[in-house]
This record gives structure tokens, sequence and C-alpha cells, in this order.
């Protein structure tokens, strides 16, 4: 709740694979605007199901067959994918061979959906992955491990906005 009243109208608020947190979040007014799923986690069709058409739902993809998986489901069942990761990240140490840039592009080009590119993504990245097409990133390392996150988060807003 503390989290949605901070971002109030400024932002979407979404929460990562937990659809029961979502729901509970909402019953309880935090205004929470969807829900990111991973590949590993409910099927995007089950969380259209239980979410309702209203929420937005992310789904991650690390090689085209993602793209096509997810494309070959009802119409509006994915808003937007998570596409990478960009580089090795710290905060999925698992995650697929980073896609790189290139990469990125490569994958965003499979569909007219918006494509946020995830995965250790650096300040640096922000004005190259905006160019490249992306319609956002995702930086969690990026902020959560800078000395100063909120400066660390002004800074990476300024790069996207390059």
């Amino acid at each position: 709740m503390r989290t949605a009243n901070a971002v109030g109208d400024r932002a979407l608020l979404l929460v990562n694979d937990r659809v029961d947190a979502f729901l509970a979040a909402r019953s309880a007014g935090a205004a929470v605007h969807g829900v990111h799923v991973g590949q590993g986690d409910m099927s995007p069709l089950q969380v259209r199901r239980i979410v309702g058409a209203d929420a937005v739902i992310g789904l991650t993809a690390h090689t085209a067959a993602h793209i096509m998986d997810a494309h070959r489901l009802p119409e509006s069942t994915v808003d937007y994918f998570g596409v990478g990761a960009i580089r090795p990240s710290a905060t999925k140490p698992d995650h697929p061979r980073p896609l790189g840039v290139v990469g990125f592009r490569a994958l965003a080009s499979l569909t007219s959906l918006p494509c946020v590119a995830i995965g250790g993504i650096t300040l640096a990245d922000m004005p190259i992955l905006r160019r490249a097409g992306a319609a956002g990133a995702a930086a969690v390392s990026a902020i959560c491990g800078a000395p100063d996150p909120r400066a660390n988060t002004e800074a990476l807003i300024a790069a996207w906005d390059e």
C-alpha cells in the first residue's frame, strides 16, 4: 500500500510474479495496475482470467519462441513483453544468456506489443535501449545497489530522456 500511495498516478505499478499479492493490494484499495509474470510463473492466460480485462499483464520473453507462443494466446492476454536479460543480472543469477541491445532489437521486432528491456540495465544503456525501440527499461540493481538510489533513479530517467 505504501508503494502504491507513493507512486500515485505518476507511473504504472505492477506486481512481479504474485497474482495473490496483486489481488490483495487491489482489494485493500491500492492503485496497482497489473502483474508481470515470467516464463516459469502462472500462464498469462490464467493470470488474465483471474485479474480481469482491466489489469495490465506483462510477460518475460528471452527468446523468439516465447514471443511467438504469446502471440498464439487470445488477443489482449498479454499487454507487453519484458525482453532480456540485456546484461548479466545480480537479481536473477539464473537468467539465460544475455541478449545485449542487438538481441533486444531482434526480439522486439517480432511483435507490435511494447517491449520493456530487462536484466542488468545500466545508466549507459538507457539512451541506447530507447533508440533501439524499447518502450521502457526495468532497473533493479542500478537503483537498489546504488549508494544513492534516488539520485541514480533520477540519472536513469534523465539518460532515458537524452
